[in-house]
Formats: structure tokens, C-alpha cells, sequence
């Protein structure tokens, strides 16, 4: 019966975590500091070529496919990484933002990644 209340306080602290993240990835105005702006406009600038980096997990599995009888894709009899690099493009934009409270409109540069 007093699980429910462990429940509420896990479901509470991730839509704390959600809301802050969102409130703190908006830009600050550089007028009246507050994080109340708005995207008004995007202008892609420019593209380059990058490098992005990626990390594989790789299972191995007994011969029989099962480990201790039980079934080989629950348990893995090892599990090794690598990394690797794929070829991707970097897109930067102008962004301009207006205040909502000031209307005070500032520019930011910011970038998207991609794969090829």
C-alpha cells in the first residue's frame, strides 16, 4: 500500500528534471537575463564536414545459444564494444530570438549533426 507514494516521488523528480532541462536549454536575453524568448527566425550559414564518433555493443553467445540453460538472448555469454567513426555534416544557423518581456531581439549561432 505505501508504494504508490515511492511511484509519485519517481514520477515527480523526472517531470522536475523535464521541465528544468526545457527552462534552461531557451537562451538568455541579454537585455533583462530572463529565459523568455522565442525563436523568430533560422538562417542555415554554413555546413562542414565532420567526423561523428559511435560506440557498438557486440553480444557472443554459446554455440548451443543457451548459457546455463537459459535462453542465449537474455544473457549474453560476453558482451564487447568498439568504437568507430562515420563521415556526418555539421549545419550552423542563425538564430534570432525576440523577448517576450523586453521584445528585445538577439542573435545565436547554433549547429545540428548528421550522419551521411
Amino acid at each position: 500500500m505505501g508504494d504508490y507514494w515511492v511511484w509519485i516521488a519517481v514520477i515527480g523528480a523526472v517531470l522536475g528534471t523535464v521541465i528544468l532541462i526545457a527552462h534552461f536549454g531557451k537562451p538568455k536575453c541579454p537585455k533583462c537575463g530572463k529565459r523568455k524568448s522565442f525563436a523568430a527566425s533560422k538562417k542555415e550559414v554554413k555546413q562542414e564536414r565532420i567526423s561523428i564518433s559511435k560506440t557498438e555493443t557486440i553480444k557472443h553467445y554459446s554455440k548451443d545459444q543457451t548459457l546455463a540453460g537459459k535462453p542465449a538472448s537474455v544473457y549474453p555469454e560476453s558482451v564487447s564494444t568498439r568504437r568507430y567513426t562515420v563521415p556526418g555534416i555539421r549545419t550552423f544557423f542563425e538564430v534570432t530570438y525576440t523577448c517576450r518581456l523586453c521584445g528585445e531581439k538577439f542573435s545565436q549561432r547554433e549547429y545540428t549533426d548528421r550522419e551521411v
